[in-house]
């Protein structure tokens, strides 16, 4: 059965063709038909197949019926036929009108046999010989057509392409596409070249160039025209590539092309510049790549350096030969060029028509390809890519320039490397690929690791393998697992049996891999490649007129590393290929370095497990060694005996200054040291009792923690803006007893006497107030006015202060809904102090902003550094700090030297018409510190356009670690995309730690673990909470070294700075204070009306927002203004989300978790 549509075609040629595409459509012939209809075992088919309807008009072509039969038996078979009817009888055929059609003695003749009851003779009669008449008017525009018009089928692709689209894409081409002679779909790799192309600019990528010295009888005409021959003999040579034109990337044969042959004649060039000048003239030919849809994409240029010395430069595009094809086109080459020379015709070969190989791949298995590719890799396979990278650069595009680092294996290495691959069974390949596999476990932490292997994909089975040239390779995925426990030799050998399992499947397109596998991302930036390309056996044939010496083959793809490995008699050569516009040399130094260890490694141990093998470089170890900086003499030094001896020599400067208000350092050291007096004889508290501090931030806050420090007591703040639920759960979490709190506060605090069963003393530091009232009628809890009782104090008690003491602690948020607080000591604060005096230049003419909350770390050293030097603290209340621009205008105005804000805040005072205007504003700041959240390069960048001469520094540290434990300071903008956090400060060991605990490679990222003098205690009564993150440090033998896991993501940069990269859990930053994610869940979950929530967290605009989503319970209505205020008074308005969002259900990942994205 044919069908048959011509549309609205109204010319001959378009009829024709349009038909001629319609028959070529019917598969074999339609010889499926007849099995269907005959051969298939169900009758049901067979019946439907060949339905007594199916078609009411037969046409039988007999053919030439001459050449087969004789003269006589054709009269016998033709005896009657013309026109007939067929009686009632007679009509056995389900067929209306049957018409045969053959050739007899050179003339076609149709034979139409009808039905009588449906048909008059006459109009059969009128039928064919209307029939004819159109038949020769199809004869005659047949021969009147000059230019052959071809068709989707003439090429192979009348399933996939139009006739109009074909005919647009050869109008398009020079002299209409006459020149094209093939026209078929691409490889797997040449395929995944198009796609890169796409998205680079650079025409240079992906060109491959061979330079070398042509030494012998140099006949330039013979040469071009024996690279002429070379052409006609290999299709791939004359493609052009077009992806625009079609559905699909296609690559047409062009029947003949010129090759471009260029001479330069270099011999006025003067010896010692020739190298350089071929050098660049082979760079601007690479450089200036190809057009690839205009052939031909090959040039030669042939250079003459001196009268018997010449160089050629052969620049081609990696698209037409792969590296396996650049050897038989050298010696093809070769041969041609002898033979022309001695005046004989080259050899009459038969053409190499890639479109075979095409050919080949189009009868492989699509669907067993896929399923195997499915469960190789599996659908959730996520990439593996070198760290080295700034994650926003595009890794594989092939922009930028490329170098090469070269290492050279030979000796008695090489013979233990052959010892073991003989003694393990296993492959140089193998080999190879188990050391990197390795080196990407360890750089990405990561089990299962991917990356590509180029093969040779040259199947065995298509005829003249061995000399055919064309673009064959291909890159697949590997996939393999790199598990601690397995011993160097099991790592090999599950290795080895993966690559076999691939043999079969290894043309696949990555392209296809790719979308089969519903990655999101590239499966790889590295490639193993391994070259046996015979250069050397050619450079040593003998007996020929010209010989190639020297030959240098530069490949280049577009991947960010390229291992090339080439084996040769005596020795193995490793070259790294790298795009140094994406990775830095010094990276690539330590790669190399690795893989070095890791090779001697494997050949010292083959038994030995994996997990154990120490590959890192010494500069690596020497910048992960303990700190051995001498920790700042903290001696038995506090900071009360500091601020006395401040006192003692200068008693009347002013040391703190609150607005209006202000206090001498003698006054300070007498009123601390009377409160200490207080502490000791009145409350009788024993040395590290814990005080909580309700107050403002202000002179008499400093000095109460001045003197609670002096009675050897620790001091806990709380935040009077704080939900009166978390200050309660603060206070029973640390068993806080005595409560220091300010008169505008008192309502609160007698408050928190009901509701704290533990709080045992209320003392009010700064109003007279005449004993219990009602709002405190708790027996249990004493109130002390104690202004008014200084004067019975006056008694001077001995300082209780220990540098190993208790100095305070702060709360910080906690996964499970109840708040942590860290416990500082004495000398881990000091020595935090200290590195900002040293690093800040902070002396007795120092004016030190105080701006940060009492409940964020950093205000310790804000309130104190300044008064260890004799300096002056500046206190600024929350109102002038919530108007920026008065902020602004006032530190300008008191000539602060040291300012700190987080990166949030310091944006809000970059808007300023103020900071941008005027060169005057902070003329007396001396220094510029961010820390709490991330800083950007941009505000660093408008910092210093604003204040060129002002350092800015990005500090960094954990509460628990005594605050900052990096300083990075900058006088100018920095270079990378990212700012570092720094370098550790003196007193603390920084290490960057993968997943199993040992030490990261540098570039590679981890997480931040800190030991030293600076860590804290742990958390007050939460010995759980404590154990999962500190420990003593596992890399000093001094066991008494305490050691915090941060949970913050940190790489260490080849310089030795540290870059912060985030968190490994569901902690955030927001304006400094340190919020776990999950302890906002827990609070939104304990409410009734909720079902379910996940909080997560945002930034647009570079302003961040936590949003929560919910559901309800039965769905039903949530009033979300309602959960806002519940959460008020429950979390620190900093906690509470942005936005609550109510969904009907959760979205979900496949896996079923809830998805986040």
């Amino acid at each position: 059965p044919v069908l048959v549509d011509i549309g609205r075609k109204t010319e001959w040629s378009d009829k024709i063709r349009t038909v001629k595409e319609q028959l070529r459509e019917i598969p074999d012939k339609g010889i499926s038909y007849g099995a269907l209809a005959y051969l298939n075992n169900d009758e049901e088919t067979r019946k439907s197949i060949r339905s007594t309807n199916a078609f009411q008009i037969i046409f039988n072509y007999l053919g030439q019926l001459d050449n087969f039969i004789s003269h006589k038996e054709c009269i016998d078979m033709v005896q009657g036929y013309g026109i007939r009817h067929s009686s009632a009888e007679e009509n056995s055929s389900p067929h209306k009108i049957e018409i045969d059609i053959y050739i007899l003695n050179d003339r076609m003749q149709f034979n139409w046999r009808y039905c009588q009851f449906n048909f008059l003779e006459k109009t059969i009669e009128e039928l064919g010989a209307d029939y004819v008449r159109k038949l020769k008017t199809i004869i005659s525009h047949c021969i009147a057509v000059k230019d052959i018009k071809k068709t989707p089928s003439d090429f192979g692709l009348s399933k996939e392409v139009s006739i109009e689209e074909l005919d647009e894409f050869l109008i398009s081409q020079p002299i209409e596409g006459k020149n094209i002679q093939a026209i078929y779909p691409l490889s797997p790799i040449q395929e995944g070249m198009i796609f890169h192309s796409l998205y680079n600019s650079n025409a240079s990528s992906y060109c491959e160039q061979l330079v070398c010295d042509l030494e012998g009888y140099i006949n330039l005409s013979v040469l071009e025209l024996s690279w002429s021959s070379i052409l006609e003999k290999h299709t791939i040579l004359r493609s052009s590539f077009h992806y625009k034109d079609f559905k699909f990337p296609v690559q047409c044969v062009h029947k003949e092309l010129k090759i471009p042959f260029e001479f330069i004649d270099v011999r006025e060039v003067p010896i010692n510049k020739q190298p350089s000048y071929v050098e660049d003239l082979a760079f601007q030919n690479k450089k200036a790549g190809f057009n690839v849809d205009k052939p031909p994409l090959i040039r030669i240029t042939v250079l003459r350096v001196s009268e018997d010395k010449y160089k050629m430069i052969w620049t081609s595009h990696h698209l037409l030969t792969d590296g396996w094809s650049m050897p038989i086109l050298i010696d093809e080459l070769l041969e041609t060029y002898q033979t022309l020379l001695e005046g004989k015709k080259a050899k009459d070969e038969k053409i190499d028509s890639y479109k075979d190989y095409i050919d080949y791949l189009s009868l492989k298995d699509r669907e067993a390809e896929r399923l195997f590719w499915l469960n190789y890799l599996g659908e959730s396979i996520t990439g593996t890519l070198l760290p080295f990278v700034n994650p926003t650069k595009s890794r594989n595009k092939g922009d930028g320039r490329y170098k090469n680092q070269e290492i050279k294996i030979n000796g008695t290495l090489l013979d233990s490397i052959n010892l073991f691959r003989k003694n393990e069974h296993i492959t140089l390949s193998t080999m190879v690929q188990g050391v990197w596999s390795f080196l990407l476990a360890r750089y990405t932490d990561k089990e299962i690791v991917n990356y590509g292997l180029t093969v040779s994909g040259r199947p065995y089975n298509l005829d003249r393998m061995e000399s055919r040239v064309g673009m064959f390779i291909n890159s697949i995925p590997i996939n393999t697992a790199v598990r601690s426990e397995m011993t160097v030799s099991s790592h090999l050998q599950e290795l080895n049996e993966n690559l076999i399992s691939l043999k079969e499947f290894e043309t696949t397109s990555l392209v296809d891999i790719n979308r089969w596998v519903n990655s999101s991302e590239e499966l790889f930036d590295t490639v193993i490649v391994f070259k046996k390309y015979p250069f050397e056996e050619l450079e040593q044939k003998q007996g020929q007129k010209l010989t190639f010496k020297n030959i240098v083959f530069e490949e280049q793809n577009n991947y960010l590393l390229t291992i090339y490995v080439t084996e040769h008699k005596n020795e193995i050569s490793l070259t790294f290929s790298y795009n140094n516009d994406l990775i830095d040399h010094t990276y690539v130094d330590l790669i190399i370095t690795h893989f070095q260890n890791v090779l001697n490694q494997f050949l010292l141990n083959p038994t030995q497990a994996i997990g154990n093998i120490e590959f890192l470089a010494e500069s690596e170890l020497r910048l992960c060694e303990p700190n051995n900086e001498s920790y700042h003499s903290v001696d038995q030094n506090t900071i009360d005996k500091l601020i006395l001896k401040t006192a003692q020599s200068d008693p009347e400067k002013i040391a703190i200054e609150d607005g209006l208000n202000y206090i001498t350092y003698k006054d300070l050291s007498q009123k601390a040291s009377t409160l200490n007096n207080f502490i000791q004889v009145a409350l009788e508290l024993n040395p590290e009792t814990i005080i909580g501090m309700l107050t403002d931030r202000g002179i008499e806050m400093i000095t109460c923690i001045t003197g609670i420090w002096i009675a050897g007591c620790a001091y806990l703040p709380l935040h009077p803006s704080l939900p009166i639920e978390r200050i309660i759960t603060i206070i029973e979490n640390s068993g806080l007893r005595v409560l220091f709190y300010s008169k505008k506060y008192q309502k609160i605090a007698y408050e928190l006497s009901v509701s704290c069963s533990q709080l045992q003393h209320l003392i009010c530091v700064d109003q007279q107030v005449s004993g219990p009232t009602d709002d405190c009628s708790s027996e249990r809890c004493k109130l002390w006015n104690y202004p008014q009782l200084v004067a019975q104090y006056s008694l001077d008690m001995p300082s209780r202060s220990q540098s190993d003491g208790l100095a305070y602690i702060i709360y910080t948020s906690g996964s499970t809904g109840i708040p942590k607080g860290a416990m500082i000591e004495h000398k881990g604060m000091l020595n935090h102090l200290y590195a900002k005096i040293s690093d800040l230049q902070i002396d007795e003419h120092s004016i030190v902003a105080q701006n940060a909350s009492q409940s964020f770390d950093i205000s310790v050293w804000q309130m104190f550094a300044a008064l260890t030097k004799g300096g002056k603290t500046l206190v600024y209340s929350d109102d002038i700090i919530l108007d920026a621009e008065y902020f602004f205008r006032t530190v300008t105005a008191d000539k602060v030297t040291i300012l700190e804000v987080v990166p949030s805040y310091l944006a809000i005072l970059m808007e300023l018409e103020s900071a941008t205007a005027h060169s005057q504003m902070l003329s007396s700041l001396e220094f510029l510190i961010v820390t709490g959240e991330t800083v950007s390069n941009t505000l660093v960048r408008r910092w210093f356009e604003c204040f060129s001469t002002i350092p800015i520094v990005n500090a960094y540290g954990p509460t628990e670690a005594s605050d900052d434990i990096t300083h990075h300071i900058m006088n100018h903008i920095p270079e990378g995309l990212t700012v570092p956090i720094g370098k550790p400060i003196a007193g603390f060991n920084i290490y960057v730690v993968d997943r199993e605990e040992r030490k990261c490679p540098i570039g590679v990222k981890g997480e931040l673990w800190v030991s030293g003098i600076g860590i804290g205690r742990g958390y007050i009564n939460s010995p759980e909470k404590t154990e999962a993150v500190f420990m003593t440090d596992p890399f000093i033998k001094n066991h008494s070294v305490r050691l915090y896991r941060t949970g913050d993501m940190a790489r260490y940069l080849p310089d030795g700075t540290i870059e912060f990269l985030g968190r490994k859990d569901n902690q955030i930053k927001i304006r400094g204070h340190r919020i776990e994610l999950d302890e906002i869940s827990s609070h939104i979950s304990d409410l009734s009306e909720i079902n379910e929530t996940t909080v997560v967290h945002t930034e647009i605009n570079g302003n961040s927002y936590i949003i929560a989503f919910v559901t309800s319970n039965s769905n039903k209505h949530i009033n979300i203004s309602e959960i806002r205020i519940k959460l008020s008074s429950r979390l620190p308005d900093y906690m509470v989300p942005s936005f609550i969002v109510h969904l009907e259900s959760m979205p979900l990942t496949a896996n079923g978790k809830i998805d986040k994205s």
